[in-house]
């Protein structure tokens, strides 16, 4: 049997052959909504990282971008962004580590560029 992790899970069980998508579960609904709300959390406080004065700590706002990095790598793979939730896995301690907006806005700049293509932008 294999083993399921968070980029490989083996989510839809067998049972529910007769979905066309995982998303159609009726118990993905409130999952989906939660991991969108996330994703758009995410480019909000990206957008206001990347705003941040020159100079300024933004120490705060790195963790709580770390944190999200961290949720939405743990669970893209079920919502079809396998590949944003490995981006989000590699830079989730380098933005933990970002106390300065000097440090953060270029991360933040990354995060933007990957946000776009799936229009949560």
């Amino acid at each position: 049997m294999s083993r399921s992790n968070a980029f490989h899970p083996i989510w839809p069980p067998a049972s529910c052959d007769d979905f066309d998508d995982f998303d159609d579960l009726p118990e993905m609904r409130e999952p989906r909504g939660m991991f969108d709300a996330q994703m758009i959390c995410l480019g909000e406080m990206v957008e206001q990282a990347a705003q941040s004065p020159t100079g300024s700590k933004t120490h705060y706002l790195s963790q709580e971008i770390a944190a999200l990095l961290h949720n939405i790598s743990g669970t893209a793979a079920y919502f079809g962004a396998a590949e944003f939730g490995t981006f989000a896995s590699e830079l989730e301690q380098p933005v933990r580590a970002a106390f300065t907006a000097d440090l953060l806005r270029p991360l933040c700049a990354r995060i933007q560029a990957s946000l776009t293509p799936t229009g949560i932008d």
